[in-house]
């Protein structure tokens, strides 16, 4: 194979590669800044980082400069000119629209309502994360319905929906964006090359255009004065071309291949050209019948420009990486380079909870609660304070975002204990109980039937307690000493162990509750499917307990029958040591898979851990492949027993069941999605 094990994936062998030939010419990585020798424009300053796809609560925006270009989750955001034509869209009402006969529209809106449209052509409905794309027959005008609650909408002339454009009293526009190097001198190769590029689409490439991924031209890529070219495009849906140009504009030899990679997803696209040759490969794939031309010799090459400019159809999508060798690859290597993993990536799911701020694309709600929550735990210091956060607003600190089950306080007033409290009648379950403060409290049944857990029936600082409601009915809590605030909370039945305690619920005049955090992506075209895949979690467990079942992160089709997930196996029953379970569920042409690996790790209170699964799906014959899974570095994978093809993933869910019903307390710092698998270094360096 032509490559090497790198970090985070698989890297170019540095030299040897090819005869005579070492590594390429150009290589960029275009996800956090633009490279040095690359000009990005944009004339406008109405551009932002709000998608289609955000969380229906649609979330705030940034406003970019003019020339600001915008790094995403998925790489930098390109797109053509658009308008939004929908007017004072941050407030929008029912309103009517003239639209231009042929011209393709796009609507699409945040919220949980929709926007109905009818006339000229137009009869459907926009619904949050799915846009209504039509063409006008005629001449004249749409009107908008609305039906509430609709936060934002976008109405563009053009076939999918690009990035929002806050429009006020009159329609407001964003420009075009562009990017291109030019006069590369000894760069290029005039008589031979090979250009690949990693980028995604955020729609379907439309029928309306010719839309460029790479052109490379004789002159500057600031204008389109172009005849002599080298073109990698889409000028049908979802299907790819390469082209070589002469002087008089006339096409010679050419490639196309329709790839098998939805839209939406990464893909990575290379083509090849010599002096006779054009050879395009897409996601691993060739196209068999290149038509070539033997007497045409490419044109001398000084620029080149990424996913359009000038005359050319821009994408409407995210540019990720591209590199360029002066030697025409062949089709071996072509089929090898653009398989994903072949080049150290970037993750296609990067998200980050320390920020303090949401990532987009996640949707978060916390159940109806009637006490006060708050991000005070069971390890603060004694005569601590805590903050206190609206039903509505998540816990986001520096530490990551606190994501609990619901759970409720039977002790009131909770911030000011006082010396005996007999509690409401408590249920036939297992129960927590722990204090902030230098004295302790100690539980008694009053007419409930109450066994030791094993943990004793009398809380200290730093010491919670556990125990068992065998007959329902009330308990009485005695406290001595002095006490900052303490709680008592339910926790599930025996065989999810000491599970908990969550954090403090501030009550008044009775027992209050704090509903449970929900967290969850939305559903998105560019999440992996039937691909190799790697996930990756970061948290913070607190405390360094997990009950039986308890789920870290989970990775689903819509209706749950498929997943990847890690969850813990057993109860916690003596010493925070559990069992953390990777596996994948799935089902594929008529034939179930299940495949588990699972070991015992120890936990530690406040203390960040990271794991990582790695699932082949790429898997034709059905045949055993090989899943592993790595925890605070260590690395554990057995041979599959039975055929494992990877789910349908379409979202996933951060310490809850597919459901979507939390069953541990913790932080959740960092969760990323490769589409390819880790090698065991790799695994091994990303968990460290």
């Amino acid at each position: 194979m032509l490559y090497k094990q790198g970090l985070l994936g698989r890297a170019a062998c540095p030299g040897g590669w090819y005869p005579d030939h070492g590594p390429p010419t150009i290589d960029d990585t275009f996800v956090n800044s633009i490279p040095a020798g690359w000009t990005f424009t944009r004339s406008s300053a109405n551009a932002t980082n709000c998608l289609y796809s955000d969380a229906p609560s649609a979330p705030a925006f940034v406003t970019y400069a003019t020339n600001a270009p915008r790094f995403l989750m998925t790489g930098l955001l390109m797109e053509p000119q658009r308008t939004n034509l929908f007017l004072n869209s941050e407030a929008p009402v029912t309103q009517t629209i003239a639209v231009t006969n042929g011209q393709a529209y796009t609507v699409w809106m945040h919220g949980t309502g929709s926007v109905a449209v009818a006339g000229s052509g137009a009869s459907g409905s926009a619904t949050h994360g799915i846009p209504y794309i039509f063409t006008a027959n005629a001449t004249g005008n749409v009107t908008c319905t609305l039906t509430a609650p609709v936060t934002r909408v976008q109405f563009e002339a053009g076939p999918g929906p690009s990035s929002y454009i806050a429009a006020g009293a009159t329609a407001a526009t964003r420009t075009e964006d562009r990017i291109n190097k030019n006069y590369l001198g000894g760069e290029l190769n005039a008589q031979q090359g090979t250009y690949w590029i990693e980028w995604s689409s955020k729609y379907p490439v439309s029928t309306a255009g010719i839309t460029r991924l790479v052109v490379a031209g004789v002159g500057s890529y600031s204008s389109d004065n172009n005849t002599d070219q080298i073109i990698c495009y889409s000028g049908a849906p979802n299907t790819y071309s390469a082209i070589t140009v002469d002087g008089t504009g006339a096409a010679k030899a050419q490639s196309s291949l329709q790839p098998l990679q939805l839209p939406g997803s990464v893909q990575r696209t290379a083509a090849a050209f010599d002096l006779h040759r054009c050879r395009i490969a897409q996601d691993g794939n060739l196209d068999l019948n290149p038509l070539v031309d033997p007497n045409f010799r490419p044109p001398t090459l000084l620029a080149i420009s990424l996913f359009g400019g000038g005359n050319n159809v821009p994408m409407n999508g995210f540019l990720r990486s591209f590199k360029y060798w002066p030697i025409s690859m062949g089709d071996d290597a072509l089929k090898d380079c653009t398989t994903p993993g072949y080049y150290k990536s970037e993750p296609v799911v990067k998200f980050d909870f320390t920020t303090g701020s949401l990532p987009r694309e996640i949707t978060w709600s916390r159940a109806a609660s009637t006490g006060v929550v708050t991000d005070g735990i069971v390890t603060d210091a004694v005569g601590s304070s805590y903050n206190t956060f609206a039903l509505t607003v998540p816990r986001l600190t520096s530490q990551g975002l606190f994501f609990e089950p619901g759970r409720s306080n039977y002790l009131w007033p909770s911030a000011a204990p006082v010396a005996s409290r007999t509690t409401v009648s408590l249920g036939v379950q297992r129960y927590c109980m722990w204090m902030i403060g230098t004295g302790s409290c100690t539980v008694a049944g009053t007419t409930a039937t109450i066994t030791d857990a094993g943990k004793g029936l009398t809380a200290t600082q730093g010491n919670p307690i556990w125990f068992d409601v065998t007959v329902a009915g009330t308990v009485t809590v005695t406290s001595t000493g002095t006490l900052n605030r303490y709680q008592l909370e339910q926790c599930g039945g025996a065989q999810n162990g000491f599970a908990g305690p969550t954090s403090f619920i501030g009550t008044d005049i009775t027992w209050r509750s704090r509903g449970s955090d929900n967290l969850s992506m939305n559903s998105q075209p560019w999440y992996p499917t039937q691909r190799d895949c790697t996930m990756f979690l970061e948290w913070q467990q607190y405390p360094a307990r997990l009950g039986s079942g308890a789920q870290l992160l989970c990775a689903y089709n819509s209706g749950g029958s498929q997943r990847e997930q890690f969850f813990n196996n057993i109860a916690d029953t003596s010493n925070q040591v559990i069992t953390v379970r990777g596996q994948a569920i799935g089902t594929s042409g008529g034939w179930q898979t299940a495949e588990s690996r699972s070991y015992t790790v120890t936990l530690g209170d406040q203390t960040v851990h990271k794991c990582a699964l790695a699932i082949g799906k790429n898997d034709p014959n059905n045949s055993s492949i090989p899943t592993k899974m790595a925890f605070d570095g260590v690395v554990t994978s057995v041979p599959n027993s039975t055929s494992v093809r990877g789910p349908d993933i379409l979202t996933f869910a951060v310490f809850t069941q597919y459901t979507n019903s939390p069953v541990n307390p913790g932080r959740v710092r960092r969760v990323r999605v490769y589409d390819y698998l880790l090698s065991d270094a790799d695994l091994i360096a990303l968990t460290t």
